[in-house]
């Protein structure tokens, strides 16, 4: 498992999200430094309440390690389309 400092490694690449114990979700995050953008893309099986207050903090935590200037994006989408997808990695997020 990486910890959530590892993260900008995982820029643009397809990763999981674990929102608990057994529940994973894919998730994409693209940051653009330009617009000093960070999009979070998470992919829902069926979201729950917990779940969403838990992606929210998964972006919080997104915010300190990335900027705090960076403004974080984020979506729920039916499926991440990637032409040529990177290998997953597993991201643990606290809760």
């Amino acid at each position: 498992m990486d910890d959530i400092a590892h993260l900008p490694e995982a820029v643009g690449q397809m990763a999981l999200l674990e929102l608990g114990p057994d529940t994973l979700r894919a998730v994409r995050v693209t940051v653009d430094p330009v617009e000093r953008t960070a999009l979070l893309e998470v992919v829902p099986r069926s979201l729950s309440y917990d779940e969403r207050m838990r992606i929210m903090t998964a972006v919080a935590e997104l915010q300190r390690v990335f900027d705090e200037d960076v403004a974080i994006m984020p979506a729920i989408v039916d499926e991440i389309d990637d032409a040529t997808p990177t290998p997953a990695r597993q991201l643990t997020f606290a809760a």
